[in-house]
């Protein structure tokens, strides 16, 4: 795991199976991703983990909608 300040609530959502538990780390994994990003953008570099942000802000949608049956957004299965 490269990042996991954001990544283990990411994969602690994915496999919890307390639905209010797993809103609950998606919520933490949202704001270390909030954070990371702000950090990141004062500087010119984490060009790789801004790209592994993206792929960790689809995960946290796919269980968003999947898992906890969020309402999804237009496009995204």
């Amino acid at each position: 795991m490269d990042y996991p300040l954001w990544e283990i609530p990411i994969q602690e959502a994915a496999l919890e199976t307390d639905l209010a538990k797993a809103a609950q780390k998606v919520h933490e994994a949202e704001a270390a991703i909030f954070n990371r990003t702000q950090q990141l953008a004062a500087s010119n570099e984490g060009r790789d983990e801004m790209e592994a942000i993206q792929r960790g802000l689809q995960e946290l949608l796919r269980i968003k909608t999947h898992k906890l049956n969020w309402p999804g957004i237009d496009g995204y299965p």
